[in-house]
C-alpha cells in the first residue's frame, strides 16, 4: 500500500510535468506531441491501476480464519467491488498495454520512417483517437471478466466471490448425489 500512494504522488507529479511539455510542445509545433500524449494516457492509467490495488485489498484474507483477515470481505458489497475491480484491473492491463503499443509506433515511425519499408505502410496514429478506440476495445474484452464470478451467499468453504467453475462443479456434486 506504501509504494501504490508513493507511485501515485509521482505519477501525479509526472502528469502535471507532462502536461506542461506537450502545451510547450503545441506552442513550437514540434512533432513529439503524439509521443508525450501517449506517456501521459500511460502515466494516468498507472495511476489508475494503483488505486484499483489500494481498493482491492478490503477482498484480501491472508488465512482463512486468521487475525488479518477483513471481517468486511465476506459481505456482499465486498464481493461485489472485488468483481468491479477485477473487471477494471483487467481493463486498465489491455488498456495499458495496447497505448504503450500506439507509442512504440509513433516513435518507430518518427526515427525510423525512411530505412524499412513496413514501417512506411503503417498508418498514421492520432494519439487521442487512439487511445479512444483502445478503450473501447479493452472495455469489450473486459466484460468477460464481469461473469467470471458469481456473489457467494453461503458457502463458507469457497471464495468470496466464487468463481463461476466453482458454482457449477458445486451444483454438478448436488445433482449427481440426489440420484
Amino acid at each position: 500500500p506504501l509504494l501504490c500512494i508513493i507511485i501515485i504522488i509521482l505519477n501525479t507529479l509526472l502528469v502535471k510535468c507532462l502536461r506542461l511539455i506537450i502545451k510547450e510542445e503545441k506552442k513550437q509545433k514540434k512533432s513529439q506531441e503524439q509521443l508525450y500524449q501517449f506517456m501521459e494516457a500511460s502515466v494516468i492509467i498507472n495511476i489508475f491501476h494503483c488505486i484499483i490495488y489500494l481498493l482491492y485489498l478490503v477482498n484480501v484474507c491472508i488465512l482463512e480464519n486468521g487475525i488479518f483477515c477483513s471481517s468486511v470481505h465476506k459481505t456482499i458489497s465486498a464481493q461485489r467491488l472485488k468483481i468491479a475491480i477485477n473487471f477494471i484491473d483487467h481493463l486498465l492491463r489491455i488498456f495499458s498495454g495496447l497505448t504503450q503499443l500506439g507509442f512504440y509506433i509513433t516513435r518507430l515511425k518518427m526515427n525510423n520512417a525512411d530505412n524499412y519499408e513496413f514501417i512506411t505502410k503503417l498508418p498514421n496514429i492520432i494519439a487521442y483517437k487512439y487511445i479512444l478506440k483502445c478503450f473501447i476495445f479493452s472495455f469489450i474484452l473486459s466484460l468477460v471478466k464481469i461473469f467470471h464470478y458469481r456473489i457467494n451467499y453461503f458457502i463458507s468453504q469457497k471464495e468470496y466471490p466464487m468463481l463461476i467453475s466453482e458454482d457449477y462443479e458445486l451444483k454438478k456434486v448436488v445433482y449427481d448425489e440426489s440420484y
